[in-house]
């Protein structure tokens, strides 16, 4: 639950959590757990309320809203451990504590065209073949971070480099360039399905407007 707390903090608090919390509960994790890959890692659950129901009360358009639920799903899934989505966090519901937590799917009519559906299905594709390219040892391997601030966390488990933020609340745009990458490489941003180009220094320019990468 640990892990919990801090992820919901980071990404659904616009005064509180930042990305440094979230990273310093990544380090503790780190040197407490022998393997932290065999750790479930969960932005939702059965017993508290739903990410959006943490965010839905804010004074934020639904396309914000829809930005920080699709960020907290991104760690979800590309970060250290076994990826959980509850049921139901595909289609945005928001529900407050047990029972309403617990909403009927079938409301829903199981829709697949949501967009978090649709983005957890692409984020699985690319864990899937991760894992795959890697013969495996994507699963095994522990994410380095490369960049973060209050707002942002970039960080790079095997060959797949993520941007995270919760930015989205303010609207404002940030620009950071992170070091490290084989200088003249190209990068492809699988979500945006666009060409990231190195430059000839090793630094990749990022532009976060506060949707993942």
């Amino acid at each position: 639950m640990r892990k919990y707390y801090a992820i919901n903090r980071a990404f659904s608090s616009p005064g509180g959590g930042n990305m440094h919390d979230l990273v310093q509960m990544m380090l503790e994790v780190g040197t407490r757990c022998r393997d932290v890959n065999l750790l479930g890692t969960f932005s939702e659950n059965h017993d508290m309320p739903r990410f959006a129901h943490h965010t839905w009360d804010l004074a934020l358009t639904l396309g914000i809203k829809t930005k920080l639920a699709k960020n907290v799903i991104t760690f979800t899934i590309l970060a250290d451990g076994i990826p959980i989505i509850y049921q139901g966090q595909e289609q945005h519901l928001n529900g407050g504590s047990d029972p309403h937590n617990r909403e009927a799917l079938w409301l829903t009519n199981y829709a697949t065209n949501s967009p978090l559906y649709q983005h957890i299905s692409l984020l699985n594709r690319l864990r899937r073949h991760a894992i795959f390219q890697s013969s495996g040892a994507y699963s095994r391997t522990r994410s380095m971070v490369l960049y973060t601030d209050r707002s942002t966390l970039v960080m790079q488990k095997g060959e797949v480099v993520t941007v995270l933020s919760k930015r989205g609340l303010s609207g404002r745009r940030l620009e950071a360039r992170v070091m490290g990458f084989v200088a003249g490489g190209v990068l492809i941003d699988v979500l945006r399905c666009a060409i990231e180009l190195v430059d000839a220094g090793g630094g990749l320019k990022l532009v976060d407007e506060g949707l993942p990468k």
